[in-house]
């Protein structure tokens, strides 16, 4: 039901519709609540670095979701295959976004930062709270200072320093800290000034039947493990298909379906074509809906990060997904993702650098029982319904708007 005198609220984010984020389905439900909603944001590109079909690269650009005004504006491409590119593209972020946010100053009354890659998005944002004492909520998806030096960038005193002033100055500055993670409350609370972290988790989308005429066969008297979602060297899986490779001398009867697009896709096509690594599909990217045609005729599905302080602590989204679909998890991550894996027997870890552990997974999910089977789809609907429901999350969502209101 609508609420009446609901403020103004913008979102500010480098990733919304038609790309597939979780962000669509917030506004979607604010929208149905009768929010006044905009969102400023660049043009789509995620994850090939290209701009979209149908949309053309502008300064600026007004665009709808439904009734949602989208104020989009020039996206920096090729971030794929350049880094360089992609950090002046988070720089076009900083100085465009802020220019544009100016102008939507008189008609927003709150300001959410969805923060899922850079922190310097946030800049925009606190340009509106020191000019215009905006309200400013930040739900935030990637952990800083850690996922920096994870990039590459070096840790030194200088960079250190500089970097931990900056952390500080963004989230000090915001009225509500969101986490998606309660692995990133230790590393942040330093930064906050003693304000309250809230933890506002993933869930899972409504999602659409598959409407494409896309067309899978899998061999039948095979076993099929799943790896889905962005391909990128932060996913590990050039040591998920070793460990594979020495299963499958052990079991020829398995095979390895990849689901997916991004950076590491091609390294990868190379490394399985130079082992001779049999029965690995590439499947290339397919929409979020055709996804599930994949989970349906999986046997196992694969989940992997690398090792690494700030990756041990997040909870990817393709983990409630998974749960969603049910069906047993090969885990080789630390830290969040493996702890939930052991604790609710969902499946088997394997430490994303051990070989023969992953290896010894691949072979001993095979035997998983039709009982253990069971056991975990009923034990996913459960971690769902209580870590990762999608209605308490809005909700909760809802009553920081309403408290900042």
């Amino acid at each position: 039901m609508a609420l009446k005198n609901k403020k103004k609220i913008l979102v500010i984010g480098e990733r919304f519709y038609p790309e597939e984020f979780l962000i669509n389905d917030v506004v979607k439900h604010w929208e149905q609540l009768g929010y006044d909603i905009r969102v400023l944001t660049q043009f789509p590109t995620y994850p090939e670095g290209k701009i979209y079909k149908g949309y053309k690269n502008k300064l600026f650009k007004k665009d709808y979701y439904n009734s949602v005004v989208i104020h989009r504006f020039l996206s920096i491409t090729g971030y794929k295959e350049k880094k360089y590119l992609k950090y002046l593209n988070y720089l076009t972020f900083v100085f465009i976004g802020s220019l544009r946010v100016l102008f939507l100053a008189p008609k927003i009354d709150i300001i959410l930062i969805y923060q899922t890659g850079p922190l310097t998005q946030a800049i925009p944002a606190l340009l509106l709270k020191k000019i215009f004492h905006k309200k400013i909520i930040i739900w935030t998806w990637d952990l800083w200072p850690e996922a920096v030096y994870s990039y590459g960038f070096k840790r030194n005193k200088l960079n250190s320093y500089l970097l931990a002033h900056f952390v500080r100055c963004i989230y000090s500055s915001c009225d509500r800290i969101l986490i998606s993670s309660p692995g990133f409350e230790k590393s942040l609370k330093k930064y906050c000034h003693g304000k309250q972290l809230e933890v506002v988790t993933n869930w899972i989308k409504p999602h659409d039947k598959p409407s494409s005429s896309l067309e899978i066969i899998f061999e039948p008297d095979k076993t099929h493990f799943i790896f889905a979602g962005n391909i990128g060297t932060a996913q590990n899986i050039d040591s998920l298909l070793r460990g594979y490779a020495k299963a499958k001398k052990s079991n020829s009867n398995i095979c390895f379906h990849i689901v997916g697009d991004g950076s590491a896709l091609e390294s990868l096509k190379v490394l399985v074509k130079n082992n001779s690594i049999e029965d690995v599909f590439f499947w290339g990217r397919v929409s979020e809906s055709d996804v599930y045609k994949f989970y349906d005729l999986a046997d196992f599905l694969v989940i992997s990060l690398n090792p690494d302080d700030a990756y041990d602590k997040y909870v990817p989204s393709k983990f409630q997904t998974y749960l969603d679909v049910g069906k047993p998890i090969l885990c080789a991550m630390n830290g969040e993702v493996a702890d939930l894996v052991i604790k609710y027997e969902l499946g088997k870890v394997a430490h994303p650098d051990n070989l023969e552990e992953i290896s010894s997974a691949f072979i001993e999910l095979i035997n998983t029982s039709a009982n253990e089977k069971k056991h975990i789809l009923v034990t996913s609907k459960e971690v769902i319904s209580t870590l990762f429901n999608r209605d308490i999350n809005l909700n909760y969502l809802h009553k920081v708007i309403c408290d900042l209101s």
